[in-house]
């Protein structure tokens, strides 16, 4: 995957467009065609015609991805999801939750990724150790940075 290169884009549609797909259960195949055309071919997914070309290659029916596109469908379910990231305190993607934490920003550079993972899995041994982990305990991450266990 090249970044340098990659168009700037407005995905709002194409959010919209996924939550079409994810009932048609074509999802990851639209999710997949949508990263390579815009990571390795540096296309612009967000113009209507690559859209169209990107949703038809992954299975979706065009004239239903086209009446998507061209209305309000799932709008108020984007935003919705938008909210909930904003919420949770996501601000940039990639992003990763592990443990109830959110880890931002951590697929810009491999080495974040290999922190963010090693740093979940020590706080998971660590609770894991302290019997914080028991049949059928539902545990969170607490603001302490440690886990609690019902």
């Amino acid at each position: 995957m090249e970044v340098s290169g990659t168009p700037a884009i407005n995905s709002f549609n194409l959010h919209r467009l996924t939550k079409y797909a994810t009932g048609k259960g074509l999802a990851d195949d639209l999710h997949e065609n949508l990263m390579q055309a815009l990571y390795d071919e540096h296309r612009d997914i967000s113009r209507p015609a690559e859209i169209l070309e990107l949703a038809a290659r992954s299975g979706l029916d065009p004239e239903m991805s086209l009446k998507v596109l061209a209305t309000d469908a799932y709008a108020a379910e984007v935003r919705a999801d938008e909210k909930a990231a904003a919420d949770a305190g996501i601000t940039s993607i990639p992003h990763f939750v592990i443990g109830g934490t959110v880890y931002p920003d951590g697929g810009n550079v491999p080495e974040m990724v290999a922190k963010v993972l090693e740093l979940a899995g020590e706080d998971k041994q660590e609770a894991e150790s302290a019997g914080e982990f028991a049949s059928g305990a539902a545990c969170t991450l607490g603001e302490d940075g440690k886990y609690h266990c019902a």
